[in-house]
């Protein structure tokens, strides 16, 4: 991995580690039983992560007018699966964040990438 995708993950694990919270992310993942495949089987997944949810407003061009909406960013160095070298798990778009006594479910991952490797997730996210 390049060095500067290196220093941008430490980053950020440095900023979420001083303002993150714990934060709970939940992935409901839906597949045919094997053994009956017009029945599906539902496996649901958690992980205790470190992140942010907050307000961003910026201009819309499109809309003229300025827009707020909520992000989450999570830690990705957080999840045991990944290491500086391999971020393999992700956050994704339909997860669910419990934080601060709050839930939220994920749209799309903006996925800020250096030479094809994500280096930060950012989601919208909108209150359950």
């Amino acid at each position: 991995m390049s060095t500067y995708a290196v220093k941008v993950l430490l980053g950020v694990k440095k900023v979420i580690g001083k303002t993150g919270e714990p934060c709970v992310v939940t992935r409901k993942v839906t597949t045919p039983d094997p053994s009956n495949p017009t029945k599906p089987i539902t496996v649901t997944t958690t992980y205790n992560v470190l992140g942010v949810v907050q307000p961003e407003t910026k201009y819309d061009p499109a809309l003229a007018s300025v827009r707020t909406r909520t992000i989450f960013i999570p830690d990705l160095l957080s999840v045991p699966l990944n290491t500086v070298d391999a971020v393999t798990w992700v956050t994704k778009q339909g997860d669910t964040v419990a934080v601060a006594g709050m839930t939220y479910k994920l749209l799309i991952n903006e996925a800020p990438r250096i030479n094809g490797r994500q280096v930060a997730a950012i989601h919208e996210a909108v209150a359950l």
